[in-house]
């Protein structure tokens, strides 16, 4: 059975919510032996450098627009069923109204449109039809659809849980689409006449949140640790979608097309342990839910569990003692552009793991 092992740097002891350093080391094995090994990336993603930006006006589709990113070519397997949207206004005055678009993408970054929306013609019913003209002229049709974005969670909730054979799930985890949300508030709204630097935020306002919640007992373990793993576990295909059990893994950036700076295999991956007898249960239950990321509050002196667009679980308090290794955990996410994880087991010694998820926090 192939074993690799992690530096546990720190136990947390659910019942007092305090934390005691009493485990030596974890173990993660991959699931199934030596078969479960062999190289996989965490998703199979295609970008082409190539890709342009194309404006469609008034909510239709035009072939000859300017701006929009569409693939020149598309193979066969590479594009995604899980769909990003996003609806918001940009940083840019057109005659004293702001210009609003319809961004549409695959899970990939493979497959994308964006759609120019006349101020007053912002509602449900116009994203609806927006979202369906790009669905047509698609390759193929979207399962999932998710949207990050808060402030609109009204009306895209509206408009896209009136596509027939779409679930619609409000999430964080909305990676291509942030990505390129973000490439263009740096390189296409800055050339559009009627720009607007100050008015230009991105994504990253969507994911403030101040007051966390009780933990649900469903939720719970017995014992936690802060721990790490090299990164050199994912790109040699060491974990994988075959061996996470109940998990999932995210993008990895600068891996297979997705935007952002390269990581050296031997970076250190910040974790989460979760020891406790209802493992099994526990993984499943936390697949069930949209996890976005987990962060050590030092103000605060707890760790939070955030989920869905604007939910934060409180999942144990820090102690002075351990400020240090929570700082550690912070520090090693800035050193990773975000990328952490939570693993859940029911001890240490366990030859399977029931969930790992691997997550991006949006810094």
């Amino acid at each position: 059975m192939a074993i690799f092992s992690m530096r546990t740097l720190l136990l947390v002891g659910v019942l007092q919510l305090g934390l005691t350093p009493c485990l030596d080391a974890w173990r993660l094995p991959a699931r199934g032996g030596l078969a479960a090994r062999r190289a996989l990336a965490p998703q199979q993603l295609q970008q082409t450098a190539t890709a342009r930006a194309q404006l469609l006006r008034r909510a239709s589709v035009s072939e000859d627009a300017a701006d929009v990113a569409v693939l020149e070519e598309e193979e066969e397997g590479t594009l995604s069923d899980n769909w990003e949207v996003d609806v918001y206004s940009r940083p840019v005055v057109r005659e004293g109204k702001k210009l609003w678009e319809v961004l549409v993408c695959d899970a990939t970054g493979s497959f994308r449109r964006a759609v120019e929306l006349p101020s007053n013609m912002v509602n449900s019913r116009e994203v609806r039809n927006a979202v369906e003209k790009i669905m047509d002229e698609a390759p193929e049709r979207p399962r999932t659809i998710r949207f990050f974005r808060k402030a609109m969670l009204n009306m895209l909730s509206i408009a896209l849980n009136g596509i027939e054979d779409v679930e619609v799930i409000p999430s964080r985890n909305t990676f291509a689409l942030r990505a390129w949300l973000d490439q263009r508030e740096k390189e296409v709204y800055p050339n559009m006449e009627g720009y607007n630097a100050a008015a230009a935020s991105g994504a990253g306002e969507e994911f403030v949140l101040e007051f966390p919640e009780k933990l649900p007992d469903a939720l719970r373990g017995e014992q936690y640790a802060f721990v790490t793993l090299p990164l050199s576990e994912f790109l040699e295909g060491n974990v994988n979608d075959e061996n996470v059990g109940a998990g999932r893994l995210c993008p990895i950036p600068g891996v297979n097309g997705m935007p952002g700076e390269a990581l050296s295999p031997d970076t250190m991956i910040p974790g989460w342990l979760v020891l406790t007898p209802r493992a099994d249960s526990l993984a499943r239950w936390m697949a069930s839910l949209e996890l976005a990321f987990l962060k050590a509050d030092l103000k605060k002196q707890n760790v939070c569990l955030e989920v869905g667009l604007s939910t934060q679980y409180q999942v144990a308090r820090i102690q002075d003692a351990q400020t240090l290794e929570a700082q550690s955990f912070e520090d090693g996410k800035r050193n990773t552009q975000g990328l952490h994880f939570i693993a859940v087991q029911s001890a240490p010694e366990d030859e399977d793991v029931a969930g790992f998820f691997l997550l991006q926090q949006p810094l």
